[in-house]
């Protein structure tokens, strides 16, 4: 028996519901500078996410003019 399913067998006695990721995700898609216009964005750096927490420490504002090359993907807020 795997690590997860003695893992389902204790904490889950009715089993568990299979779901498609992409029922909750959704892919992401890289940005098109080139489309955006002077639109600005907060940019989230590695440096700017808490090692510890995973929380979001600061952003930097960006727009099509100095955005650096590996900003390519645009986070979105999580539905509730």
């Amino acid at each position: 028996m795997s690590r997860i399913d003695s893992l389902i067998s204790d904490k889950c006695a009715d089993g568990v519901e299979f779901k498609a990721i992409e029922s909750f995700v959704l892919r992401p898609t890289n940005i098109r500078w080139t489309d955006q216009g002077e639109t600005e964005y907060q940019y989230i750096d590695l440096t700017s996410v808490d090692r510890a927490t995973h929380a979001i420490i600061e952003t930097s504002a960006i727009t099509s003019e100095n955005a650096p090359s590996r900003a390519q993907q645009i986070v979105r807020r999580a539905r509730a």
